[in-house]
């Protein structure tokens, strides 16, 4: 087999699959029940309007949540192991697909030395059964997975997907990500950042060393 010289690092939701269509409206309705059972909010209705009426700089409704309530990260992810099971019968039930050629072109790629893995904030309660639904988990065992523990909006995910590669000496390293703020971070570890987003604001652009609207064009472009 050819040997391995790059990493290709994918976010999850809204990268390899779109998730978010079947996870919203589950997680926002656990999310309401939440802050309704710890005491935050009276009613659902409050909580809904508090949740979408204010900007939330972390790109993580738990972790808005728990900083605007001073709660600690027991909280954001205790939220994340609750919530987990709930998003991934959403997406079973709602029969989430990927293009049927994303597979083929993950094949290709790994054939021709580039080695996946999944950088994400998502759980691995739900990433790694919903990678088994998509036909996908022969491409990213279990070890090829650094979920939210590690990820969050710092550069410990990337250190740790390096650090699981290392014997194979990879040269170049890659992060495809919906979410620009995650940038900085892979940068700071030597990533090329690549954007997967129809239709991304400027300054997200501005972010980006690259950017495709969907993830599959973007593979296409790697010999």
């Amino acid at each position: 087999m050819t040997g391995y010289h790059t990493l290709l690092a994918l976010d999850f939701d809204e990268t390899l699959a779109p998730t978010y269509q079947f996870s919203i409206p589950a997680w926002e309705n656990f999310m309401a029940e939440w802050l309704i059972t710890h005491g935050l909010f009276a009613t659902a209705a409050e909580a809904r309007q508090h949740m979408h009426s204010l900007d939330n700089p972390y790109g993580c409704g738990p972790t808005f949540m728990a900083r605007q309530f001073g709660k600690n990260k027991a909280f954001i992810e205790a939220f994340y192991q609750a919530v987990s099971p709930l998003i991934l019968q959403a997406n079973l039930v709602g029969n989430l697909q990927v293009h049927p050629q994303l597979k083929p072109q993950l094949q290709r790629l790994q054939a021709a030395g580039y080695y996946p893995i999944i950088i994400s904030q998502g759980h691995r309660d739900f990433i790694l059964p919903i990678l088994k639904h998509l036909q996908l988990a022969d491409l990213f065992n279990p070890t090829q997975v650094v979920d939210r523990a590690h990820k969050r909006l710092e550069p410990l995910g990337y250190q740790v997907a390096k650090a699981l590669t290392m014997h194979l000496n990879l040269q170049q390293f890659i992060m495809c990500d919906d979410s620009a703020p995650n940038f900085p971070h892979a940068k700071a570890e030597g990533f090329t950042t690549v954007l997967i987003h129809p239709a991304p604001a400027e300054e997200a652009l501005a972010q980006a060393d690259h950017h495709f609207p969907d993830l599959l064009s973007y593979l296409e472009t790697l010999k």
